[in-house]
């Protein structure tokens, strides 16, 4: 007979190790088997609901990265076997908190690496291969949840460019910083090997009448998948009105059986001087059945006026871009992602554009 419990009686199936499962108020789908009684803790008890031991398993899905993942499970009901998610395998982007996020702390980009072991484990590291840093699943063993992640929602949200400087004495402005793209992807996990995360660095604004540097990209590699939000293009210096700086743009592998993106929007652009950054917005519909869509947008920074530095193009995900100067320094972008502001002019006197924001990324299950 199949078997759900934590003994392992003898010819029985230890099925609690090979399902995945919540608490009876889980916000997946329950599996119809949720609501049977069957045979529990190894004869202790013959016949009891699961609901009275708070046990639930949740519901196969159809149509996504993850649906099969499943396992035959020996039990039946209303005559047909049920059939019930492998552990790890019913990811939510919408989950009740986030397993780990990581903001870039400078202009260089950080690497982690999500290692997952055949026991189930999992952890985000600085090193591959490694049980160190931050653990996001358990064994299968185990009564933890998550037990045994083998799919992962990423959002990866990319470095925002530095805004243009000033120089007082030609009249020049510096245009705003691009904002970085975000994207958000489900991803496979190698059966026992790593993922690779890179979180991009912010953009530097430009100083004694030069350009801001370029953010670098967030990115998420696993298997043949890849998926990379953009960063923002620092901004230049200029007599123009017209200078932009371009925001970031989301690229990928394609999708395939390691990964597939579900929602993405490209950075806001900063333009030269007398404007303002642009905006961006997206929606994310939940990558699951239950669904749930929620929206994300940001403002570009404030136009520094017309001899004032052009605002920083925004990041959608709380990255609004920073304001441009006004005879005074640009602003630095805010939150995630957002370009920097362009320095204004100001005579005989030279101001560095804003610095971007930096890149982020969370992983959820």
């Amino acid at each position: 007979m199949a078997y759900i419990g934590k003994n392992l009686g003898t010819g029985e199936l230890r099925l609690f190790e090979q399902i995945e499962y919540g608490p009876y108020n889980d916000p997946r789908q329950l599996a119809p088997l949720a609501s049977s009684r069957v045979w529990l803790n190894n004869g202790g008890i013959a016949v009891a609901p699961m609901k009275d031991f708070n046990f639930a398993p949740i519901a196969p899905t159809i149509g996504y990265l993850y649906s099969g993942e499943v396992v035959d499970t020996g039990f039946h009901v209303g005559g047909v076997q049920a059939r019930l998610c492998k552990p790890g395998s019913r990811p939510r982007f919408y989950s009740s908190q986030k397993s780990w996020e990581l903001t870039a702390t400078s202009t260089s980009s950080l690497t982690r690496y999500i290692n997952r072991f055949t026991d189930g484990e999992v952890w985000i590291s600085t090193a591959t291969n490694s049980r160190t840093g931050t653990q996001i699943g358990w064994r299968t063993t185990e009564t933890t949840l998550p037990r045994g992640v083998r799919y992962v929602m990423a959002l990866l949200i990319g470095g925002g460019g530095g805004g243009g400087g000033a120089g007082g004495s030609l009249q020049h402005s510096g245009s705003g910083g691009g904002g970085g793209a975000c994207a958000a992807c489900c991803v496979r996990l190698p059966e026992n090997g790593y993922a690779t995360l890179t979180i991009g660095g912010w953009g530097a604004g430009g100083t004694n009448y030069g350009a801001g540097s370029n953010g670098s990209y967030s990115r998420i590699a696993s298997g043949s998948y890849w998926c990379q939000a953009g960063a923002g293009a620092g901004g230049q210096t200029s007599t123009s009105s017209t200078n932009t700086a371009v925001g970031g743009a989301v690229t990928t592998s394609g999708n395939n059986v390691d990964g597939t993106l579900f929602a993405s929007v490209a950075g806001g652009s900063g333009p030269g001087k007398n404007n303002a950054g642009n905006a961006a917005s997206f929606s994310i519909t939940d990558y699951a059945p239950e669904g749930g869509t929620l929206a994300f947008g940001s403002n570009g920074g404030a136009s520094g006026g017309s001899t004032g530095g052009g605002g920083g193009g925004a990041s959608a995900y709380y990255g609004q871009g920073g304001a441009g100067g006004n005879g005074a320094p640009g602003s630095d972008g805010q939150g995630y992602g957002g370009g920097g502001g362009g320095g204004g002019v100001a005579l005989l006197t030279q101001h560095a554009g804003g610095r971007g924001a930096p890149g982020h990324i969370i992983i959820r299950y």
